[in-house]
């Protein structure tokens, strides 16, 4: 069956609260061109251990722009609330990120969406969408 992927400003307006993301992407614009996150082994380690580490997480589309298209390129949406205090984001922090900050994987970018850019696209939102949450997201990584 189809699976319909949320925009992350989207899950943003949904949560009512910033929302965090990742993003893969080749380190040269060619492999860019080509990229097939199927075949992303990095993406694979990341997906396998966000399991094992019990962080909820879910694919999505990058931030919606009306006048452009997004191709799904493995962006994938965390279900983990931005607050430096709580464990679960600790866990998630600590896997992702070296001590000083930087990325333990060089071609994944670890990035928040602040609730206030999301509530841009607002006007776009549908209420008649029919979302059902019990989907099982697993063929689709």
């Amino acid at each position: 069956m189809p699976m319909i992927l949320e925009h992350i400003d989207a899950i943003a307006r949904e949560k009512n609260r910033d929302v965090l993301f990742l993003l893969f992407h080749p380190t040269d614009s060619e492999s860019y061109i080509c990229y097939e996150h199927k075949d992303d082994v990095v993406r694979t380690e990341i997906l396998e251990n966000l399991k094992a580490l019990e962080i909820p997480h879910k694919p999505c589309l990058d931030f919606y722009h009306p006048d452009s298209f997004n191709r799904f390129v493995g962006q994938i949406y965390l279900d983990v609330p931005y607050d430096e205090n709580l464990p679960l984001y600790q866990k998630l922090q600590q896997y992702l990120e070296y001590p000083d900050g930087t990325m333990r994987f060089p071609t994944v970018r670890f990035l928040i969406l602040p609730l206030e850019k999301a509530l841009v696209n607002k006007d776009y939102d549908n209420d008649d969408d029919d979302d059902d949450d019990d989907d099982d997201d697993d063929d689709f990584y």
